[in-house]
C-alpha cells in the first residue's frame, strides 16, 4: 500500500480536522494554517474528523487470510535392510511360543513396511503378530513362501523395535506345534 493510499489520505485528513475541533484552530503546521474556530465550527470539525478516521479503517482491507504457500516436500531417504531369521526351540503343544519371536531393532522417522521370505525347509503356513516398540501394529494372513509387502505404519524419528511374533497353523509337517521357523525379513524403513 503506497503512503498516499485514500486510507491514509482520509486518515490523516481526519487527525487534522480532529485536532482543529480539539483545539479550536490556530494551528500552524509549515506551510498549512488552521485559522481560530468557534464551538459549532469546532463540533462539526472534530465529527467531520472522526468520520474521515472511520471512514479510512473501514476502507482499508484487512490483512490476507490466505494460507501460507505448502512448505516444499522435503526429501525422503528409504533404507532396505535383508536381516535372515532363524528360530528354533517352539514348545510341544502349540502354535505360539515366545522363545520363537524375533526381536529386530532399526532407525526410522516415517513409513516402515516389510516383507518376509520363507526359506526352503518350510513345510507349513505361518503368520506373524507384529510389533513395533512394545505395541501391536498388525497381524499377516498366513502364508506358504512369501509374505508380500506388509505395511507397518509410521514411526517417530528415531530407534525401535519390531518384534516378529510366529504363529503356526496345523498342516504340512505342523502336526500341532510350531516348532521353528526361519527365512529373511527385508525391511523397508523411511527417514523424512
Amino acid at each position: 500500500m503506497s503512503l498516499l493510499s485514500l486510507p491514509t489520505m482520509s486518515f490523516i485528513f481526519g487527525g487534522l480536522l480532529v485536532l482543529a475541533g480539539l483545539f479550536g484552530g490556530g494551528l500552524e503546521i509549515k506551510e498549512l494554517k488552521l485559522p481560530a474556530i468557534g464551538s459549532v465550527g469546532r463540533y462539526v470539525s472534530f465529527s467531520v474528523g472522526i468520520c474521515f478516521i472511520a471512514l479510512a479503517l473501514w476502507i482499508t482491507p484487512p490483512p490476507s487470510l490466505d494460507p501460507p504457500p505448502p512448505k516444499p516436500p522435503q526429501p525422503v531417504s528409504t533404507n532396505v535392510r535383508e536381516i535372515p531369521l532363524d528360530k528354533g526351540g517352539g514348545a510341544p503343544d502349540t502354535q505360539h511360543s515366545p522363545q520363537l519371536d524375533a526381536i529386530v531393532d532399526f532407525d526410522a522417522g516415517g513409513d516402515v513396511k516389510m516383507d518376509f521370505h520363507v526359506s526352503g525347509k518350510a513345510c507349513s503356513q505361518i503368520k506373524f503378530n507384529l510389533f513395533i516398540d512394545g505395541h501391536q501394529v498388525g497381524s499377516t494372513d498366513f502364508f506358504d513362501k512369501e509374505l508380500g509387502l506388509f505395511d507397518l505404519g509410521s514411526v517417530t524419528y528415531g530407534k525401535h523395535s519390531l518384534r516378529v511374533s510366529p504363529e503356526g497353523r496345523v498342516g504340512g509337517c505342523n502336526t500341532g506345534s510350531l516348532q521353528s521357523w526361519g527365512g529373511t525379513l527385508t525391511l523397508y524403513t523411511t527417514t523424512n
